[in-house]
């Protein structure tokens, strides 16, 4: 049972509390955050891609030790140049409980390391911006198990 909560940590719980949760006091939402940026979607697309210290792919659901670092890569189609914002969202009762919940958008490059603290639920978001528009986003959720000791 204590595995399955790991993996599954809001299973059997009351959705109210696990929206609680979830929220992040400081979180950012990129058509709030950037007001003029408007939405472009067409035959654009994008991917995260997610590697190990070691290099190797990480699909979903992983087992990593605390204090290691990921690294994500996002791949588009939209054609250079462009920006790409960054957000990073960690959520559940150890992230609230470190107060690290987290949710902002910050802009960088197309590849973002990420240092493992905790287990938990996390997920990375990508936003392809350029001119001003929204063209590709894409979304990476990721269990983390056994990340604490």
């Amino acid at each position: 049972m204590k595995l399955w909560r790991e993996v599954f940590p809001d299973f059997g719980v009351d959705p109210s509390k696990v929206r609680k949760e979830m929220d992040a006091p400081d979180e950012q939402f990129i058509h709030e955050k950037h007001p003029s940026f408007s939405m472009a979607f067409g035959s654009h697309h994008a991917q995260i891609r997610t590697h190990s210290q070691a290099g190797d792919e990480i699909k979903r659901t992983v087992i990593v030790e605390r204090h290691k670092k990921l690294t994500f890569k996002v791949e588009t189609n939209v054609e250079p140049p462009f920006d790409v914002y960054w957000k990073v969202k960690n959520t559940g009762p150890e992230a609230r409980k470190r107060d690290t919940l987290r949710g902002e958008i910050t802009k960088g490059g197309s590849t973002r390391d990420e240092p493992v603290a905790f287990a938990g639920n996390h997920w990375v978001e990508a936003y392809i911006v350029k001119n001003d528009q929204v063209h590709a986003t894409a979304r990476k959720d990721m269990t983390f198990l056994g990340a604490s000791t």
